[in-house]
């Protein structure tokens, strides 16, 4: 896709295969945003107008004012921040990604839309991240990269429900469509780039450095990272988001193609 091709329209993705939607909004949402929103300024704001009162009654309306304006001054910058966020949340509920027959429709926070056919797009890439402390499991968090022919990566992430389903259902359109021209151009003798890494039948090239395969003693993906191990430097961990499609990569790797 070069830079100057026209938009997609709707119309041209196809039938409508499935909607993925972000996390709704529920009752317990609005309670866990809005209700320590309201506390945060209600509280101050309170205190403020008792201290008012008092100073009314007491020393006149000049020390009310003096006494009552820091209080009130706390109240506004409580509620800003998490009224702030509230909104957020409010908008992030909107996104959804609808997968085509023959592209993808991604509507995003701050009512960005972009539509891409499946041609129109040359790398993807997606992350499992295992959440830990102190060697204990949190969670897991899953991340998918789109990178266009033409403008800058799109990153989605949680909580967009079902994402693992997602994930596998836009690589079974893509890898297939990409997996043979990269057998191909290998074979022809062509470099390979994949972001910050490239390959050739010769070796890789990562960090500006070019490292031939026979020095290459280790290269897997663990924990989001491509891991690389070799005598000439030391250990390398780059994290696959900045890698389009490094598990075509790593399919080569194992199929012998480029070795």
């Amino acid at each position: 896709m070069s830079a100057h091709q026209a938009p997609v329209k709707s119309h041209n993705l196809g039938p409508l295969i499935v909607t993925y939607r972000d996390r709704p909004l529920l009752w317990r949402d609005l309670f866990a945003l809005f209700v320590p929103a309201t506390l945060a300024s209600l509280l101050p704001l309170l205190y403020g107008f008792m201290r008012s009162l008092y100073a009314q009654a007491n020393y006149g309306p000049l020390a009310a004012r003096a006494w009552s304006r820091p209080w009130y001054a706390l109240a506004l910058i409580a509620a800003v921040p998490l009224l702030l966020l509230a909104l957020r949340r409010v908008r992030q509920s909107h996104r959804r990604v609808a997968l085509h027959k023959n592209g993808i429709r991604i509507e995003w926070t701050g009512g960005q839309r972009h539509i891409f056919l499946w041609e129109q797009l040359r790398g993807l890439s997606c992350s499992t991240i295992e959440n830990r402390f102190l060697g204990v499991q949190l969670g897991t968090r899953y991340q998918m990269v789109f990178f266009p022919c033409a403008g800058v990566p799109l990153r989605i992430d949680d909580p967009l429900q079902n994402l693992p389903d997602l994930m596998a259902r836009v690589k079974a359109r893509l890898h297939p469509r990409w997996l043979p021209q990269m057998r191909a151009a290998l074979q022809r003798g062509e470099t390979l780039s994949f972001g910050v890494v490239s390959v050739h039948q010769g070796g890789i090239r990562l960090r500006g450095r070019e490292i031939p395969w026979a020095q290459v003693s280790h290269l897997s993906v663990v924990r989001g990272h491509l891991v690389v191990e070799s005598s000439l430097m030391r250990r390398v961990k780059i994290p696959v988001h900045k890698i389009p499609n490094v598990e075509l990569l790593i399919q080569l790797l194992q199929e012998g193609v480029i070795l």
